[in-house]
């Protein structure tokens, strides 16, 4: 238990401490934005519309499934376009443009980073 705060903690510090970390992953959700879902993401969106019981679980984070149609969704490994707080280990506001990198929350103050696995 005493490890998994240490890394935490290093997390906290590398990613708050270090805006170069937070312009990359402004420049993925860029690139990942530009991204289209392909077939095999319509057809499983179609596969649902036709299933009585389905859910689509999945590790990417890009959100293409979502786009494709695909509605009852578990994203395992998060979403790159969602935020969450650092301090709460919440989901917060979206990840708004700012002068500070990486942005703040407002309610935990603490540094907002993607809604990932790390």
């Amino acid at each position: 238990m005493a490890r998994q705060r240490v890394k935490r903690l290093r997390a906290i510090q590398n990613w708050c401490g270090n805006g170069r970390l937070a312009v990359p992953t402004s420049y993925r959700r860029e690139l990942v934005a530009r991204a289209q879902p392909n077939a095999g993401h319509y057809a499983l969106a179609q596969l649902e519309k036709r299933a009585k019981k389905f859910t689509l679980i999945t590790q990417n984070v890009d959100g293409l499934h979502e786009r494709a149609g695909s509605k009852n969704i578990i994203e395992l490994h998060g979403n790159i376009f969602r935020t969450k707080c650092f301090r709460e280990d919440t989901r917060a506001a979206n990840w708004f443009p700012t002068d500070e990198i990486p942005p703040r929350c407002a309610r935990g103050g603490l540094c907002l980073r993607p809604d990932v696995v790390w």
